[in-house]
């Protein structure tokens, strides 16, 4: 540009280009002093940018973990190469179950495909949508993910533009006339501070794996939510059906207390057998108010978790009459002491209808079989075991991170732009101005606190890590108990069974000696108080086979990615590009 200049100049006097060809040698010289400040600073960004590779502290590797190779007993609980059962649970290796195209992981059941009550489905998809635990953590998760964002940014150099202006008037005793003017600044800086020793990598290492923590903890948190919604409605069943059946045997009772004040009257029984009828009687209806207390309770359970105050719940679930009809048409007709044959074989079915009655049982809850899977597949499935990993991922990059200040930080800002009095000069040549500011912070005494942040840092990475351990110890007994559990009430529903069809045996043959005038009242009623109690203690069991369940898929991971749109936009955050 000065050359093209200097040419000009030539059709001029000798006097005037000599003067330009003066100004044109200065501007020559001072573009080349530009250029050359200018390469001296950007082979010195790029000498501290290449140094930026050095990065502090220990990279993470994931810890030795001595994890058992099977369930404890699994091999007596299971047959684990069986799995045409019906209701077989196996035990295969991932191998196994590529080769042989076996069930699928337990884990990998859905929920909507686990659960196989259409109406416990309804729940869960309710509780997903408006459960207000599960609201917070994906308010936490997107709250972890701008975190993220905002520390990666600082790896980069950040931009300003600003614009000033000023008018001011100079004093009259200073300046004569007195002046007034309008300073007008438009300027644009670029601040960067040079990551030398990957104080910022490590910021970014961090902030990443909380995020994928807090994702996982989402995840963790649909496990738990769906597990404990699927515990509480087969609880609330199972109270539910046992309130109909403590109150089907308190009208059963009534009746046989009426009955008895009747035959008292009539000279037929003593008062005691009347006492007795009346303490059956009042034993039975006392258990009411505790189980409507029960049923109410676990209502506002199931509320909590389905995130609303009045949801309506409706039993889908009702029972067929479990009462001893044999025993209330031998009360209804006491003073005949024989039946037709017809009616003892209407009784007799009657009585294999009490027998046969499953309650809790009456329609299919799980699938029939799939593969349960290895304690090391643990560390793929369970949601609160990789979020105890990227904890311990975090904390092992804030040891570098609480490092990289034992060292010198520097910083580059440069500013280049406009500055006149008016804005019609603010664009001119003649009012451009820049700087350019270099600073190198280096600690020197400070008490030794950063060296106590860095202890500090090594000793949360080993709190992790403990953590970690204890997380995925945890998950592997309860995976354990799970089936332990499940076991034994599978075993347990077997034995009770056998004894509820023999109490009801026994209730049915009291019956025929007590109308029959051989066998007293007591015998009767301690007969039926016989099978109340089995016909309790069977729901009961059945409701704790269903509850083992629930829990072994909530042990292994299962549930934690529910399938809808907004959940899928939330499952998309963490995975880099």
């Amino acid at each position: 540009m000065g050359r093209g200049y200097c040419q000009v100049s030539w059709k001029m006097d000798s006097q005037e280009a000599k003067g330009y060809a003066r100004r044109c040698n200065v501007l020559e010289r001072s573009n080349l002093k530009s250029i050359f400040k200018y390469r001296i600073f950007l082979l010195t960004v790029l000498f501290f940018f290449g140094l930026s590779a050095c990065v502090v502290g220990p990279d993470y590797v994931r810890p030795e973990l001595s994890l058992a190779p099977n369930y404890l007993n699994a091999d007596t609980l299971f047959s684990s190469k069986e799995f045409n059962h019906p209701h077989s649970i196996n035990l295969f290796t991932e191998a196994e179950l590529q080769m042989k195209s076996l069930p699928p992981y337990l884990a990998n059941f859905r929920w909507e495909d686990f659960y196989l009550d259409p109406y416990l489905r309804l729940l869960i998809q309710h509780a997903i949508d408006k459960n207000l635990t599960v609201k917070s953590m994906q308010s936490q998760l997107l709250e972890a993910r701008a975190t993220f964002i905002s520390t990666d940014a600082d790896r980069y150099p950040t931009f300003e533009i600003e614009l000033s202006v000023e008018p001011e008037r100079l004093s009259g005793i200073t300046n004569s006339p007195p002046l007034n003017e309008n300073l007008i600044d438009l300027s644009g800086v670029l601040t960067w501070e040079l990551d030398l020793w990957g104080e910022f990598q490590r910021g970014s290492e961090s902030a990443f794996a909380t995020m994928l923590s807090a994702k996982e903890l989402l995840h963790y948190t649909y496990v738990s939510l769906i597990g404990d919604l699927a515990t509480n409605y087969y609880e609330w069943l199972d109270s539910h059906q046992r309130y109909l059946i403590s109150e089907s045997t308190v009208e059963l009772r009534k009746k046989a207390y009426d009955l008895a004040i009747l035959r008292h009257k009539n000279g037929v029984i003593s008062g005691l057998e009347v006492q007795q009828a009346e303490v059956e009687y009042q034993t039975a209806l006392a258990t009411l108010p505790d189980l409507a207390l029960e049923k109410k309770l676990l209502e506002s359970q199931l509320r909590i978790l389905l995130g609303e105050f009045d949801f309506p719940l409706v039993p889908p679930l009702e029972l067929d009459s479990v009462v001893d009809t044999i025993a209330n048409e031998a009360l209804n007709d006491p003073m005949h002491g024989k039946k037709t044959a017809s009616k003892s074989k209407n009784d007799k079915q009657s009585m294999m209808n009490v027998s046969s009655t499953q309650l809790l049982m009456n329609t299919q809850q799980f699938p029939n079989w799939f593969a349960l899977g290895v304690p090391s597949q643990l560390l793929k499935f369970r949601p609160d075991v990789k979020a105890a990993e990227q904890a311990l991922i975090a904390a092992n990059a804030n040891i570098g991170l609480a490092e990289s200040a034992l060292f010198p930080s520097f910083t580059i800002t440069g500013t280049y732009g406009f500055e006149a009095l008016s804005f019609a000069e603010l664009l001119t040549r003649k009012g451009v101005f820049w700087s350019l500011l270099s600073d190198i912070v280096a600690p020197i005494y400070n008490a030794g606190s950063l060296e106590a942040d860095v202890e500090v840092a090594r000793q949360e990475a080993i709190q992790a890590q403990l953590t970690y351990r204890n997380t995925l110890l945890t998950a592997y007994f309860e995976v354990n108990d799970a089936i332990q559990s499940y076991k034994r009430a599978e075993a347990s529903i077997l034995v009770q069974t056998t004894l509820v069809d023999a109490a009801a045996k026994y209730t049915h043959l009291a019956r025929l000696r007590y109308i029959n005038g051989v066998a007293s009242s007591l015998d009767f009623m301690d007969a039926q108080r016989n099978l109340f109690s089995a016909q309790l203690s069977l729901s009961q069991i059945q409701r704790d086979k269903l509850l083992a369940m629930v829990e072994l898929y909530r042990s292994v991971g299962g549930g934690a990615s529910p399938n809808t749109e907004r959940l899928s936009m939330l499952d998309s955050i963490g995975d880099r590009p």
